[in-house]
């Protein structure tokens, strides 16, 4: 009974990776006394169940049940069967076809914009974030380091120079000491070949500017704040760069920042130390997330200080800011500046008011204008600012719009107005872009025209490309001028065409390559091949590590 298993599961194996092609009948290839092993199987037309008439010899010879089958091989229950006996095969039947889903016909260009425009005006809810990992430090020191030269050649004008120029940015370098960094950032320029006259620091042919020479405690979670040096005070506004100390104290979520700033302001023109000015105060910053109200994100900060200067008398000033943005719509800002003199408690003065609304109700639609005034300042600014700023009244204004008419066409047009009220002279422009973001395969196509009228009057127009691709950008741009220029014996136009033109390279993963160069040409002088009226080039490498 063994041997007879062994030979039934021998069979099967054999036949199952047996491939014949189609036949009529099967034989009987080896038997027991109650079984007959088949030579033909599921793939022959034989199935589980079946039950299947032999013959001997073209006569019937006995019946069988299929009780096992395998693609080539089967077996059967029967006892009359004889090793030779035959069966017909009747043809498998095919297996049915799997249905083949329609495909829908594809969306309309019609239906993909409205899609587009659906998802653009979705309400997408703000959820809260909780952060569970632990508190990070402001992260990896980064050194910044960048070199460049400038060369300018005015033809005729005697105003040739050559410049070379640094810049070096170090932030975020840890000292290991109660959580403080330093940050260092400064620029040194120098004229090998310094131009017949300037008007910015005549005769110094070397200058270094040291914009900040911090250290400063700022990590998050830490519940003080705290920057000693050369600063740029947070929080503070009006403030700018300031020699002295910052210390703060934040509530434990981090939105609210209170603390006072002391320190000396330097020298406006080099930018040296200098103890002539000095400003002192307190001041206190917040930030408020509602992500569900109308006002879905509220910052507001203000300074209550005293500045004072070598021969004036202090100066009380109130600075606020307020920022605001307003649900997905709008955002607006608006900050002022009043003072009030030691020496006479009766007269407060509005010395700055700063105001902008930005309106983008729909993703094709955007609006922004803004309000800037400066009234009279005391005389505490130096000879560089009482020397080249306008101490009287100041204003300004302007409106834009900008509109996306389809994916090939955008539109944005600018209006503005500025009043000096110390000069009188009064300017208004009002001007047109149309952007063809499509058009060229080379980039962006921009075009543009301003008419200025007033005391400076004029207009200009521009035509630019503007290339981005993964390792280098490429800007040009063709400009011209109209200048209206007034004497003694009437007006005259002077007519003026610009070229600019920048390019970036990405060479290395941590380094850039910049090549700018600009050039003016006088239009009377273009037509008899003249050289332009001036050229300037400039190469900056980059880097940071």
């Amino acid at each position: 009974m063994r041997a007879a298993s062994l030979v039934a599961v021998v069979l099967l194996a054999l036949g199952s990776s047996r491939s014949e092609a189609s036949r009529t009948s099967a034989r009987v290839r080896y038997v027991t006394a109650k079984r007959a092993y088949l030579d033909a199987g599921a793939l022959d037309g034989l199935a589980r169940g079946e039950l299947v008439k032999l013959t001997r010899n073209g006569r019937a010879a006995a019946s069988c049940t299929i009780t096992e089958v395998a693609d080539h091989t089967a077996v059967c229950t029967t006892s009359d069967a004889r090793v030779g006996d035959e069966l017909p095969l009747h043809a498998a039947p095919a297996p049915p076809l799997a249905k083949v889903a329609t495909l829908p016909p594809p969306p309309s260009p019609r239906e993909i914009a409205d899609a587009q425009a659906r998802l653009a005006d979705a309400s997408i809810p703000m959820v809260e974030f909780h952060d569970t990992s632990p508190r990070l430090s402001q992260g990896a020191p980064v050194l910044r380091l960048s070199i460049g030269h400038t060369a300018m050649v005015s033809f005729g004008g005697g105003n040739d120079f050559q410049q070379e120029r640094i810049d070096v940015t170090l932030s975020g370098l840890d000292l290991h000491f109660l959580g403080l960094r330093a940050s260092v950032r400064a620029t040194a320029l120098l004229y090998t070949d310094a131009p017949a006259a300037t008007r910015f620091r005549p005769g110094d042919n070397l200058q270094i500017y040291v914009w900040q020479t911090e250290v400063s405690s700022r990590e998050e979670g830490r519940r003080y704040v705290l920057s000693v040096g050369r600063i740029w005070p947070y929080h503070a506004p009006g403030l700018t760069v300031v020699d002295g100390v910052q210390a703060g104290w934040r509530s434990k979520e981090g939105d609210v920042e209170v603390g006072g700033v002391a320190g000396t302001v330097p020298d406006a023109m080099t930018l040296a130390p200098s103890l002539s000015r000095w400003t002192t105060g307190v001041y206190y910053g917040a930030t408020h997330a509602r992500p569900r109200r109308t006002v879905r994100l509220l910052r507001h900060e203000a300074r209550l200080g005293v500045r004072g200067a070598d021969g004036v008398s202090p100066q009380l000033e109130l600075e606020g800011l307020v920022q605001a943005w307003l649900a997905q719509i709008a955002d607006t800002a608006l900050q002022t500046r009043a003072t009030l003199s030691t020496s006479d408690w009766s007269s407060p003065h509005l010395e700055a008011l700063r105001w902008s609304l930005n309106l983008h109700p729909k993703t094709w639609l955007r609006m922004l204008t803004s309000f800037r005034y400066l009234g009279p300042r005391p005389a505490d600014f130096d000879a560089f600012a009482t020397g080249l700023l306008s101490t009287g009244t100041w204003y300004y204004g302007d409106l834009s719009a900008m509109v996306d008419v389809g994916p090939r066409l955008g539109v944005s047009a600018i209006a503005g107005a500025a009043y000096d009220g110390s000069s009188q002279n009064d300017r208004e422009w009002i001007g047109l872009d149309l952007n063809f973001p499509t058009l060229l395969s080379a980039g962006v196509l921009s075009l543009g025209y301003r008419e200025e009228l007033g005391s400076l009057s004029g207009r200009s127009a521009h035509v630019q490309l503007a290339t981005v691709r993964e390792r280098y950008r490429l800007l040009v741009r063709l400009s011209y001028f109209g200048d209206v220029q007034s004497g003694t014996t009437g007006s005259a136009t002077a007519h003026t065409i610009g070229l600019f033109a920048t390019a970036d390279a990405r060479l290395l993963a941590w380094l850039n390559f910049r090549l700018s160069a600009m050039a003016r040409f006088d239009v009377s002088d273009i037509a008899g091949g003249s050289l332009p009226t001036s050229l300037q080039l400039r190469a900056d490498l980059a880097g940071a590590l």
